[in-house]
């Protein structure tokens, strides 16, 4: 087949993965499932990614790289702590959405049974996030933002609201295409994080 000599072969081998291990399991998904959901063989598997294992660091190379992308835009922008939390939530609730199914697979990974998943460093996507977070409440707190010498209890709140709005747009992502549930999420992602923030802030409403 012309496509497995063809390097759009690695795109056809990364979205049939992404699929099968959001719907199956890493673990219950074989080799030769992936494969014949890319239409290619498993040399072709093996000469790109080396192993089922080795797919899926690719998968999250691939993440980390968009996860550091969203990053950097936010510490790019400027702006008040408040306003750059807010456009972080705006900019990973949009990075979930359009990948659902990749977070999905690596929560799966993260949160399920070691035995049998890849061993992979999840601090470049999670720990990376929450230090920037953190990062920001400090500078709300410097700059007289937010209420003085609450810095952990208010990172908690914080990482907690995206939490459950991470979750809330996995789940919308399943029901409308992801620009409708993109939007969606987007909107109530600054209204929860707004309603953390409320608490935080110094002075009237948050002393």
């Amino acid at each position: 087949m012309k496509m497995q000599s063809n390097s759009d072969a690695r795109d056809l081998l990364l979205a049939a993965a992404i699929a099968l291990f959001a719907r199956k399991g890493y673990h219950a998904t074989s080799v030769r499932e992936i494969v014949e959901a890319a239409g290619v063989t498993k040399p072709v598997l093996y000469y790109w990614f080396g192993s089922k294992e080795g797919l899926f660091h690719a998968l999250v190379e691939l993440a980390v790289a968009a996860h550091r992308e969203v990053l950097a835009s936010v510490r790019a922008s400027g702006g008040t702590a408040t306003e750059r939390i807010l456009l972080l939530g705006e900019r990973v609730i949009e990075l979930v959405c359009a990948h659902a199914d990749v977070v999905r697979v690596f929560d799966a990974v993260y949160y399920g049974p070691r035995e049998g998943a890849p061993a992979v460093d999840f601090d470049p996507l999670y720990g990376e996030f929450n230090r920037f977070l953190r990062d920001l409440v400090v500078d709300g707190v410097r700059t007289g933002e937010f209420r003085d010498g609450d810095v952990v209890p208010m990172h908690a709140a914080l990482l907690g609201a995206f939490l459950v709005c991470d979750t809330a747009a996995v789940a919308a992502a399943e029901h409308a295409p992801p620009p409708c549930a993109g939007a969606l999420a987007t909107q109530d992602v600054r209204q929860v994080l707004t309603i953390v923030l409320d608490g935080m802030r110094a002075g009237e409403g948050g002393a």
